[in-house]
């Protein structure tokens, strides 16, 4: 059975109406190295335009490789 392991971080950075997300996924694959785990990287942020409209945006290494 895979077993797929995602850890992430998030914060709301102070003074700026915009939140941000950094997520590593894929950290048990079998690497040589132990920093080889976290080249699979997902990073996005959102703005808060007004109360019902909410800008996002993000980049997904994996898609790239």
């Amino acid at each position: 059975m895979p077993i797929d392991l995602r850890v992430g971080v998030s914060h709301q950075l102070k003074g700026l109406p915009l939140f941000v997300a950094l997520n590593f996924t894929r950290l048990l694959d079998n690497n040589d190295e132990f920093f080889n785990r976290f080249s699979y990287f997902n990073i996005g942020g959102e703005f808060k335009i007004s109360n019902p409209i909410r800008l996002r945006f993000g980049y997904n290494n994996k898609v790239r490789s």
